[in-house]
């Protein structure tokens, strides 16, 4: 999958036929006619029903015809027709020509030369507001003479063509408008939200390309600060979130990597861990973090205050050129991947419009969800509970059940308008928040799931947003902006950005940090939250509000 166009689709118009030369048309038709066709002096003379008697009798042939030979009399009169209005049309458009013409004259002026265009049969009775001079200048304001009922003929086809062309610029006008009102209002909406108290304490420097995922493992299940990218590279890379440095970088998919996930299993210190990518080459891959990478990394510390906003790789970080494992099922990119909590299952999301379960062990394809009308963006799966939705394009989000033999969607959600990129459960699980490129963020109660308990405008399209454990919702939006709303309380802020703090392009991705227990080797971690974003950047933030 291309990166510059991962969001969006590229359609190819093929076009197709032949052509045939005039004597290869006039080949294929009788013999008689082409005679006819070729001399216009040997048409068979016809009596023609006058003008008005035509709607009842369309043609009337001479008594001299023949009965075989009507039907090609017949032709020959609708093309004597067609020539006779033709004539006509090329006789209306040298005299408009001529009249023109004459008004683009720099002598012309509209009062003198008014009564010239009456009697003329042209343009009547037009005067303009500006010089005619001009090549780009049409006269658009009417003046109607007092004899003009008398002597005036109708209004040619120049006089409806202006009057399109002024309703044209009527109507570009208030587009224009009204595009100018929903700038300023989302200009004033920007303005009006407040800024949170948030920092920027690093910044994660590596790939060289947009960023579209960014992850964090669970503090219940790892004990490493760590955190996990996905680029249009077609890298990822794992982070020490306390010293900035890239451990790990894998570089085996053939496409750009969409999505990256940290196994959902308990992983003990000296464990390796295993990480999960979606990419746009159409598989899934699970490939491993040694341990010793990551334990020798984290006993460096802190690095100095010089290193410690703009971090970046150092040269023994390790390199992983092979997965262990690749899942193969989909016909076009997937674009997410997730553990189901608990198993040894993955679930993939792709643009062939299907979710697959897969097995972990040996890589089978479990089941298959299918009932989307357009591409899928995301999938997220319910901690608690075997649950799991899956987003798409066609402005709707599903809930499936894993425990259904049937496979059918629990419900679907139709709230939205446009794309849903993404929808994720709350840490209880009993509430989905949805966002996409209508610009509204959604809470849903999974109790009560005919419409949003609360819904919130944004600034801007959103993209895969984050929950704390605290209920507050990070939401990346395409304007470059993350603004923080919190569930519980209804407040709604922004992360600070100003020149050269914060993103400077479409922030794709959030995440936030658990809040690590004192025994945990992390505890202390003066990060809690990271945002990835296309200017290639991962930024991590200390805010109060997380």
């Amino acid at each position: 999958m291309d990166a510059s166009s991962a969001r969006r689709k590229s359609h190819g118009i093929g076009a197709g036929g032949s052509s045939k030369t005039p004597s290869s048309q006039n080949a294929s038709l009788p013999s008689g006619m082409k005679s006819s066709l070729s001399r216009p002096d040997s048409l068979m003379p016809a009596t023609l029903v006058p003008t008005s008697d035509r709607e009842a009798v369309p043609f009337r042939i001479s008594a001299a015809s023949s009965g075989s030979d009507i039907s090609k009399e017949r032709l020959i009169q609708l093309l004597t027709n067609v020539e006779d209005e033709y004539d006509k049309v090329i006789k209306e458009n040298a005299r408009l020509k001529a009249q023109i013409e004459a008004m683009s004259r720099p002598g012309f002026h509209p009062s003198t030369n008014v009564n010239l265009f009456a009697q003329s049969g042209g343009i009547c009775g037009i005067s303009a507001r500006s010089s005619l001079s001009s090549k780009n200048s049409f006269p658009l304001a009417q003046t109607v003479p007092a004899d003009a009922g008398a002597h005036s003929p109708p209004l040619s086809s120049v006089d409806s063509s202006l009057h399109k062309l002024k309703i044209l610029k009527e109507e570009q006008l208030q587009k224009f408008k009204s595009s100018r009102r929903k700038i300023a209002s989302a200009t004033s909406r920007l303005r009006n939200v407040p800024s949170a108290e948030a920092a920027v304490v690093r910044n994660f420097s590596k790939h060289n390309d947009g960023v579209w995922d960014v992850t964090v493992p669970r503090a219940a299940t790892c004990p490493y600060s760590i955190l996990a990218s996905a680029s249009a590279d077609r890298t990822a890379c794992v982070w020490n979130a306390k010293t900035g440095q890239c451990l790990t970088q894998y570089q085996g998919h053939d496409g750009a990597v969409n999505s990256v996930r940290f196994m959902s299993m308990r992983v003990a210190m000296g464990d390796s861990v295993l990480v999960l990518t979606a990419s746009g080459d159409c598989t899934a891959h699970v490939w491993k973090v040694n341990a010793s990478q990551l334990a020798s990394k984290e006993d460096q510390g802190d690095p100095t205050e010089g290193d410690s906003f703009h971090s970046s790789s150092k040269p023994n970080r390790m390199l992983v050129n092979y997965p262990l494992m690749v899942l193969r099922s989909h016909t076009n990119a997937v674009s997410c991947a997730e553990w189901i909590s608990g198993t040894d299952q993955i679930i993939t999301a792709s643009w062939d419009r299907s979710a697959i379960v897969f097995d972990v062990e040996t890589g089978d394809n479990l089941n298959t969800f299918a009932g989307h009308d357009d591409e899928l963006t995301y999938v997220s799966v319910c901690r608690p509970q075997k649950l799991f939705v899956t987003c798409s394009k066609d402005a709707t989000f599903r809930l499936w059940d894993l425990r259904e033999p049937t496979l059918q969607s629990v419900s679907v959600f139709q709230g939205h308008t446009d794309a849903v990129n993404c929808a994720v459960f709350t840490p209880s699980g009993d509430s989905i928040v949805s966002g996409g490129d209508d610009r509204v963020l959604r809470v849903w109660d999974l109790r009560n799931m005919r419409s949003p308990k609360s819904s919130v405008r944004m600034d801007g399209a959103i993209n895969r947003l984050s929950i704390s454990e605290s209920l507050v919702v990070a939401a990346p939006l395409d304007n470059r902006s993350v603004e923080l709303y919190s569930i519980t309380t209804g407040k709604l802020t922004r992360l600070p950005r100003a020149k050269r703090l914060g993103h400077q392009r479409m922030v794709t991705a959030a995440a936030w940090f658990d809040d690590y227990p004192p025994s945990s080797p992390a505890y202390g971690l003066d990060v809690n939250l990271v945002t990835s974003a296309f200017d290639r950047q991962i930024i991590g933030w200390k805010t109060i509000t997380g």
